[in-house]
């Protein structure tokens, strides 16, 4: 989910899906997000699939037009931080899904240092 005002909720129509099924190969999941505005809200929402419960997170990379913020692995901790349904290695590798019966949801969303980040793309 992405938003481009702080007052407005997160919506379905600015979102992406991709259905993804667990192995052990890497994927690539790309979406260009066609913005005019600086993006102001960020959620990745890592699945519904209850039997999931480890995720690798190599790389995560915002792009704008010719501008970029890379995160790499070791620094997915310092850039984005965990819903209570899950729990993120020290080193930011491996994200550990907390199985929960209801209200499921597990998401991580930026922290005020991506933020920044973020207003300058």
């Amino acid at each position: 989910y992405y938003e481009n005002d702080l007052s407005l909720p997160f919506s379905e129509k600015k979102s992406y899906r991709y259905p993804v099924t667990g192995s052990f190969k890497i994927k690539v999941l790309e979406q260009d997000i066609v913005s005019k505005s600086s993006i102001e809200k960020l959620r990745i929402d890592l699945g519904s699939n209850k039997k999931n419960t480890l995720i690798e997170l190599k790389k995560i990379t915002i792009k704008k037009e010719t501008k970029q913020i890379t995160i790499h692995q070791s620094e997915i901790n310092n850039y984005f931080e965990p819903n209570e349904f899950l729990r993120v290695s020290d080193g930011g590798s491996y994200i550990t899904i907390n199985k929960q019966e209801s209200n499921y949801d597990p998401f991580i969303r930026p922290t005020p240092k991506l933020v920044k980040k973020l207003f300058k793309l």
